[in-house]
């Protein structure tokens, strides 16, 4: 438990002081949370971000694209803190922390120190938690409970109490909680299901695992009931549209090259992930169930994702990668048990140069962003710029980035989407790329521009967007 909390307060020490400036305000930020705001301060859970955008979709009655986990917890922080960049970022980070804490009490159940500090340093250094624990997405909600559910199993099942049977209702809720910050936490549920059953855990634990599983899914669908058409237009169409596509082996060679992909800023993690699971194999598998039981689920989540899951959007790696990294612990350690002195000093060797190589990919851009671009990120100047161009309450269109201080400026932002039209749509905030497009335009007449281009450390500027906006006004009465 120390050694978690100890892993719990240094990434969060790594990455709360830049939270501000990094990452750069961007669009899931604004997609996912806009409802947030909706529901904080006008009690209706609806996006008027996206509503005029996709008008077929009913977007600005209710929102079901996404479940309300995420717009719940995001909106809980508005109604206390109030609107603000540290509002709608630090519910995921501090998700993102219990998951780090969580992360060391499931492996404290499986090993010792050795196996708790692996486990949190393979999640902390996990390129993708690493980078969506402060884009204020849903999955750090959803690894959270996923994580919670894992660690009540293996606390009751693993030393057959007689509380197993109530155990598996508790981890099925949690799972069940998880389905409502993301929908492939279902592959989890389907995970849990197949342990149960191989372990002959019994009729009564299955019940009550997929009962309590359930529950958060059929509140959420009895909400959604009155409103069923806009629910199928908006989740289900959704849902269809992330799925993949193309024969079995493109999908598996479409995950293989993502997950190289993905772990690209840390390819010494990845042979390292792979080290522990081949040690798992040899010396953990073979004597020890709930390891096998970890194995069959990192297995049964990633052929879903594989299958079913498209390739070009989320954060889908990382719902195997973290039960491949608890198996994987669980093999640095028996590995560090059974080696003699020299052997021992050569893991510890390896983990330091693999820890420090994948944080000084992770954490430079953060250090960047805080020091050589501190400027240029701060959000501040853009909405005191921004506040100077436009009037009190304006309805705007365009860029995501604008979010932030069109709301402060009393304002509405959405989505442009197609070509504007200078007769109802008053005001534009574009990227700066698009000024000569729009400069060409009959309608519009050039307001003025806001921001500043991030300054480049050794060629790179470690986003592939800035704050350089410019704003535009329709000359139509």
């Amino acid at each position: 438990m120390r050694i978690a909390a100890i892993a719990m307060a240094a990434y969060l020490i790594a990455v709360v002081p830049a939270l501000k400036v990094y990452p750069l305000v961007f669009e899931d930020e604004v997609t996912l949370d806009e409802p947030a705001r909706e529901l904080a301060f006008t009690g209706h859970l609806r996006s008027s971000y996206i509503a005029l955008s996709n008008p077929s979709k009913s977007f600005d009655r209710c929102f079901f694209w996404q479940p309300p986990g995420q717009a719940l917890m995001v909106a809980s922080s508005y109604k206390l803190f109030g609107f603000g960049i540290w509002q709608t970022r630090l519910p995921g980070l501090a998700c993102a922390a219990l998951c780090v804490l969580l992360m060391g009490l499931v492996c404290g159940e499986l090993g010792c120190a050795v196996c708790v500090l692996a486990g949190d340093l393979f999640l902390i250094l996990n390129p993708q938690f690493f980078r969506t624990a402060t884009n204020a997405r849903m999955d750090t909600l959803c690894w959270m409970f996923l994580l919670a559910s894992l660690f009540v199993y293996l606390r009751f099942c693993q030393r057959e109490r007689y509380h197993a049977v109530l155990s598996s209702a508790v981890s099925g809720l949690l799972v069940g909680l998880a389905c409502m910050a993301h929908p492939l936490a279902v592959s989890w549920a389907i995970g849990f299901n197949i342990i149960i059953f191989l372990r002959k855990s019994g009729i009564k634990a299955w019940l009550l695992f997929n009962v309590a599983c359930a529950l958060p899914t059929a509140a959420w669908l009895a909400w959604a009931y009155p409103h069923w058409s806009i629910f199928v237009e908006q989740f289900l169409r959704h849902g269809a549209s992330r799925m993949a596509t193309g024969g079995l082996l493109s999908r598996l060679f479409a995950e293989a090259q993502r997950t190289l992909v993905t772990h690209g800023p840390a390819p010494l993690y990845l042979l390292a992930i792979f080290f522990g699971l081949f040690a798992a194999v040899l010396k953990v598998l073979p004597k020890s169930k709930p390891p096998r039981d970890i194995l069959i689920l990192a297995l049964v989540v990633g052929c879903f994702v594989t299958l079913f899951m498209g390739k070009q959007s989320g954060e889908y790696n990382a719902y195997y990668f973290i039960p491949f990294a608890v198996l994987s612990a669980t093999g640095l350690e028996a590995t560090y048990a059974s080696s003699k002195l020299i052997g021992r000093r050569l893991l510890k060797l390896s983990g330091l140069i693999v820890v420090c190589w994948s944080m000084a990919r992770l954490v430079s851009p953060i250090i960047i962003a805080n020091t050589v671009q501190a400027q240029a990120r701060d959000y501040a100047l853009v909405e005191r710029q921004l506040d100077a161009l436009l009037p009190k309450g304006t309805e705007v269109w365009g860029s995501p980035e604008a979010w932030y201080a069109v709301i402060d400026n009393g304002g509405v932002l959405r989505e442009l989407a197609g070509t504007p039209d200078p007769k109802s749509q008053k005001y534009l905030i574009l990227p700066h790329g698009l000024e000569t497009v729009y400069a060409r335009k009959e309608g519009y007449v050039k307001v003025g521009s806001v921001g500043n281009v991030l300054p480049a450390f050794f060629g790179k500027t470690f986003s592939s967007n800035d704050y350089r906006l410019v704003v535009w006004r329709s000359s139509v009465p």
